[in-house]
């Protein structure tokens, strides 16, 4: 069995191809999967919880052997009647001034926009805070609220119409990542190493902005 752990927006993502692929070639491995914040999972990581371990934005630590990362750039997402739908770019200046929804402070992608609205001396208007990054993404859908995830998380959103992904112009967002870690000093069983090497081949095969060994 093969514990992993991983930011939500992987589950509906990703993540499902990745699983039917692998249990193509290694019909007995099963797999345990948990969702949670960033912060939860580093610390699934260095419980031994978890073998694999999907974060965002995670804060470097030296117990925590990171294996490959992805540049995602978190873009702001709106429903296609919303004001900002058929803008191409968004400042924080845009987004303060509309209601939006986040997840809790132990998320990667809440620590990102809070560390750049303080850096410029923002106030969002924070309508919703929630455990669950779904929700977040549901009220964008109502047209009411402004929410934040990278494009990757919402690609069936997108393709439907359903939202709209608008880059963001700050620094922060810009350079936002994913990261596959693992506990450096636990030695990994065979099928989670097989798995590893699926996970790090996927983020390789996204876009150039990927590194791994």
């Amino acid at each position: 069995e093969v514990s992993l752990w991983v930011i939500e927006g992987l589950v509906s993502g990703l993540l499902p191809d990745l699983l039917a692929e692998f249990h193509h070639r290694y019909p007995q491995v099963s797999f345990r999967i948990q969702t949670g914040s960033t912060d939860r999972i580093i610390e699934a990581l260095l419980e031994d919880e978890a073998d694999i371990g999907i974060t965002f934005n995670a804060p470097r630590r030296p117990e925590i052997e990171v294996i490959a990362e992805h540049v995602e750039p978190i873009s702001c997402l709106v429903a296609p009647t919303h004001v900002f739908a058929d803008r191409t770019e968004l400042n924080l200046d845009d987004i303060c001034t509309q209601t939006i929804a986040l997840p809790e402070h132990s998320f990667g992608l809440r620590q990102v926009f809070e560390r750049a609205v303080a850096k410029r001396q923002r106030s969002p208007q924070v309508l919703v805070t929630t455990n669950s990054l779904e929700l977040t993404k549901r009220m964008a859908a109502t047209g009411q609220v402004l929410a934040f995830m990278p494009a990757l998380t919402v690609i069936a959103e997108l393709h439907s119409g359903g939202l709209r992904a608008i880059p963001v112009a700050d620094p922060a967002f810009e350079a936002a990542r994913s990261s596959i870690s693992v506990h450096r000093d636990r030695p990994l069983p065979h099928a989670a190493q097989e798995f590893l090497k699926t996970l790090v081949n996927a983020i390789r095969g996204l876009s150039p902005k990927a590194t791994g060994r």
